[in-house]
């Protein structure tokens, strides 16, 4: 008999009533491969906010620091406390 796979949750995205310093990813499933290597983020990311003037875009800080804002919203998932 074949065990079922458990489901798994739906994915909440950022949106502009997500709390700045939530722990995102970047969701690579919704894009091209060929577009991957142009994006800058590989592992987690610290959501900051969004931008006043560009609603729909955020700020973003990776492990290295490094300061990223203007992309989309939409694009990060909030990561679930048990995958951190």
């Amino acid at each position: 008999m074949k065990k079922k796979n458990k489901k798994e949750p739906a994915r909440k995205y950022v949106n502009s009533k997500t709390k700045p310093y939530t722990i995102v990813k970047f969701d690579f499933d919704k894009m091209p491969k060929e577009y991957h290597k142009g994006y800058p983020f590989k592992e987690f990311t610290l959501y900051l906010g969004e931008i006043e003037h560009m609603p729909g875009h955020g700020v973003f800080v990776n492990k290295d620091g490094k300061v990223l804002w203007g992309y989309h919203l939409d694009e990060f998932y909030i990561v679930p406390e048990e995958e951190i």
